[in-house]
């Protein structure tokens, strides 16, 4: 059970640093997609992009780290429920129904608010689940993993990479 809990927050960990490299990839999207919610002023738009990208970088290492259990968790929530709620507040206005917060992998951007909750079920599970103290080692080795794992879903997404497809 306790392995459970942290497995969710890697799964959680993973969704996230997905959409921080493929942010980070398209810093002008990022900056678009931002603009387009109209919650920043114009001039504020640059530094909320490198915040979101700086919060959630920091979210995967203290999930992956399992660093200040408690709060990151809770910290996780407010987050996704804070982007849920800001993608239908724009979808009502745009009545568009996907993001795009995992550039190009499309599968994750059609249904931003049932994925989100879907991650605030695994967020739960972990925060509810025995604490698991994991070590050094293997939490290196998870972001490690991560780290692979995102770059490779990146190199597959584009389309001048043909031979991964």
């Amino acid at each position: 059970m306790e392995l459970l809990g942290y497995f969710s927050s890697v799964i959680v960990a993973l969704f996230f640093f997905l959409s921080w490299i493929m942010k980070i990839s398209s810093l002008l999207n990022l900056k678009l997609e931002i603009m387009n919610y109209n919650i920043v002023p114009i001039k504020l738009i640059p530094i909320t992009s490198y915040f979101v990208l700086i919060l959630e970088l920091g979210i995967v290492i203290f999930l992956i780290f399992d660093l200040l259990f408690f709060y990151i968790h809770i910290f996780c929530i407010i987050v996704l429920l804070v982007f849920s709620y800001l993608t239908w507040r724009r979808n009502e206005e745009n009545k568009e129904r996907a993001c795009s917060c995992f550039g190009n992998i499309t599968i994750l951007n059609r249904f931003p608010i049932t994925r989100n909750f879907l991650l605030v079920v695994l967020v739960l599970i972990s925060l509810l689940s025995p604490k698991f103290e994991p070590s050094l080692l293997l939490s290196t080795q998870f972001f490690l993993l991560i780290s692979w794992t995102s770059l490779l879903i990146k190199l597959k997404t584009f389309k001048t990479f043909k031979y991964l497809n």
